[in-house]
């Protein structure tokens, strides 16, 4: 596919004017469905997930013709506005028009900012009490046996951090306490 960006991004949209519209179950079951969907219909690989009370995070993987990142995320926030418009009788987008992206391979240290932003979101995640329900899928990285509610992929960064899924844990734990104590920038 021309034009197709491969590599492991970091996406994210607002609600429209920052507004709380995934502040209930009902909505966030609406956004998790969406995903699922686009996952289904689209190439791309889901890495991880989180979504906050006005926006959703997710990190994707795409690969040598694989669906582009905007296509994928105009696909995700369309099938969203549709059935939140259908389940609540409004009309029009529910979305900011634009969403934010970084390509993480593009980073001077790319396992460290995967490891920095999974511990970013985390946090973030826990300030708005997403915490380990099935809106992020966030604990898998951090605790044994978690399997979030959408099918994710492991990343190589995840396989790299240790030779047992125990070592893995605990270097992401520690890069999660690294930011707590310090709330570092970008690496």
């Amino acid at each position: 596919m021309a034009g197709t960006m491969n590599g492991t991004f970091h996406a994210y949209s607002g609600c429209t004017m920052q507004t709380s519209l995934l502040d209930c179950s009902v909505t966030k079951n609406m956004l998790l469905e969406s995903i699922r969907e686009a996952g289904a219909a689209l190439r791309f690989e889901l890495v991880a997930y989180v979504i906050c009370r006005a926006e959703f995070h997710l990190i994707l993987r795409i690969f040598e013709g694989g669906t582009p990142l905007p296509r994928i995320m105009k696909d995700i926030k369309y099938r969203f506005s549709r059935k939140y418009n259908a389940g609540f009788g409004t009309s029009g987008t529910t979305w900011s028009r634009r969403y934010g992206k970084k390509r993480i391979d593009s980073t001077a240290n790319p396992d460290a900012y995967f490891k920095w932003l999974i511990a970013k979101l985390a946090e973030a995640s826990e300030m708005e009490y997403v915490k380990g329900d099935r809106f992020s899928s966030l604990r898998q990285f951090y605790e044994p046996g978690c399997s979030p509610m959408l099918a994710t992929e492991k990343h190589r960064v995840f396989e790299d951090a240790g030779k047992t899924d125990r070592e893995r844990r605990r270097e992401f734990r520690r890069y999660r306490e690294i930011y707590r104590e310090t709330k570092f920038l970008d690496p």
